[in-house]
C-alpha cells in the first residue's frame, strides 16, 4: 500500500496552502465578523481553477478526482473555513447535481459557467432539505409553477444559479420530490436573508421564496419524482469533502495553538516546553493525523468509483469529532485570550462545531454506518 502523495497532488496542495496564507488568513476574522461572502476572493480562487476542480475540462473544470478536491478543501479550511465551505457549496452541492444528472444542454448552459467561476452556484445542505414540502411545484404545460420557500440555501444572496428540490406530487416512497435548476432572475423569486450562524459566518445562507414562479420543464434535473435520489447521491459524495474541511479547521486550530504556546512564556520557558501543554499538542496532532488518514481513504474510495462504504460516514463522523476536540484544546491553551476575538481560537471552535453538524448529526451518521458494516468485511 502506497501512502506517498503523488507529485501533482503535492504541487496543488502547496499552491492552495500558499494562496490561503497569503489571501485568506489575514482577513478571515474580518469576514467572519461581517458575516458576508467575499466575491473577489472567490474570483481569485476561480482564476486558479478551483471553482470547477472536480468537473471535466470540456465543461471548464480541472477534471480532478475526489482525493484532490478533498486536499484542496482541507488546505482552504486551514486558513479560512468559511471560504472552504463556500467552495464546497458552489461545487459539491450546486454544481454536482448538474454534472451528475444534467442533460448535455444543461451542462453547457449552467455547469460550464459554474466550473469556470463566471457564475456562482447555491443549494441547500442536507439538513435544510428535510423541509422539501415547504416548496411546491405544479406542472402547467411546459412549465412548473413554484410556490413556497426553500430555507438554508448556502450563498443564496450572492449566487446566480440555484439547485432546488420541490414537492411535485404525493411523497410516497420518496418519489414526490424533484430537483430543478433555477436562475436568480426568475420572476416570482425573492431572496430573504437568514440570521447569521454561529460558525462559517462568511458563507451565509438565505431563503428562496417563490410566489407563482414559472420554471421551464427543461430546467428539471433528472426524472419527475427523482429529487430525493439525486439529493442522496450528491450528499453521499460530499461526505469526505466535509470531513476534509473538518481536518483543515482542526489543523488551523493546532497551528495557532502551537504558535501561541511557543511564543508565550511562563516560569522561565515557553508553554510548548511545559509537559502538560506539550502533551495536549501531541494529542491534538494525533487526533488530526488519524482523521486525515480516514478522510484520505474515503476520498480515495470515491475517486475509484467505489459503491457506498462505511469509510465515508466514518470519516465524516471521526473528523467532525476530532475537529471540535482539537479546537476546544486549542482554546484551552490560549487560556482567557481564547475567548476574545483578538485570537482565532474561538472562531476555529465555532467553525468546527458547524462542520460537525451542518449536513448530518453525529447520531444520524452513526445510524448510516451500522447497515453498511455487514457489507464490508474489513470494518469488523
Amino acid at each position: 500500500m502506497d501512502f506517498s502523495v503523488p507529485e501533482e497532488l503535492g504541487m496543488i496542495r502547496e499552491m492552495v496552502r500558499d494562496f490561503g496564507a497569503r489571501e485568506l488568513m489575514p482577513s478571515a476574522a474580518v469576514r467572519d465578523e461581517k458575516a458576508k461572502f467575499n466575491a473577489p476572493l472567490f474570483a481569485k480562487m476561480a482564476e486558479l481553477g478551483l471553482a470547477g476542480i472536480p468537473w471535466p475540462e470540456g465543461y471548464g473544470g480541472l477534471d480532478a478526482d475526489s482525493l484532490t478536491f478533498s486536499c484542496v478543501l482541507e488546505e482552504l479550511a486551514r486558513s479560512c473555513t468559511s471560504t472552504a465551505y463556500a467552495l464546497y457549496g458552489h461545487a459539491a452541492l450546486a454544481s454536482a447535481p448538474i454534472a451528475m444528472f444534467g442533460t448535455e444542454l444543461q451542462k453547457i448552459t449552467y455547469l460550464m459557467p459554474l466550473a469556470e467561476g463566471a457564475k456562482l452556484g447555491a443549494a441547500a445542505d442536507q439538513q435544510a432539505l428535510q423541509d422539501f414540502d415547504r416548496l411546491q411545484a405544479v406542472r402547467s404545460g411546459d412549465d412548473y409553477i413554484f410556490n413556497g420557500i426553500n430555507y438554508g440555501v448556502i450563498l443564496a444572496s450572492a449566487a446566480d444559479i440555484f439547485v432546488v428540490y420541490a414537492c411535485t406530487g404525493m411523497p410516497e416512497n420518496g418519489r414526490g420530490y424533484t430537483a430543478f435548476i433555477v436562475e436568480k432572475a426568475a420572476g416570482g423569486l425573492t431572496i430573504e436573508p437568514e440570521p447569521p450562524r454561529l460558525g462559517l459566518r462568511a458563507a451565509p445562507s438565505a431563503a428562496l421564496r417563490f410566489s407563482g414562479c414559472r420554471i421551464p420543464a427543461t430546467q428539471r434535473l433528472g426524472e419527475d419524482g427523482g429529487g430525493l435520489q439525486i439529493a442522496a447521491r450528491v450528499h453521499e459524495a460530499a461526505r469526505c469533502l466535509l470531513a476534509a474541511q473538518a481536518v483543515g479547521v482542526g489543523q488551523g486550530a493546532l497551528a495557532a495553538a502551537l504558535a501561541y504556546a511557543q511564543e508565550r512564556r511562563q516560569f522561565g520557558k515557553s508553554l510548548a516546553a511545559q509537559q502538560a501543554i506539550a502533551f495536549k499538542l501531541a494529542g491534538m496532532a494525533t487526533q488530526l493525523e488519524a482523521a486525515r488518514l480516514l478522510t484520505l481513504e474515503a476520498a480515495w474510495q470515491r475517486a475509484q468509483g467505489a459503491a457506498p462504504m462505511p469509510a465515508q460516514p466514518i470519516a465524516h463522523t471521526f473528523a467532525g469529532d476530532a475537529a471540535v476536540a482539537v479546537a476546544i484544546e486549542a482554546l484551552q491553551i490560549f487560556g482567557g485570550y481564547g475567548y476574545t476575538k483578538d485570537y482565532p481560537a474561538e472562531r476555529f471552535l465555532r467553525d468546527a462545531k458547524m462542520l460537525q453538524i451542518c449536513q448530518s448529526t453525529q447520531e444520524s451518521l452513526l445510524a448510516s454506518i451500522a447497515p453498511l458494516l455487514s457489507k464490508e468485511d474489513d470494518v469488523v
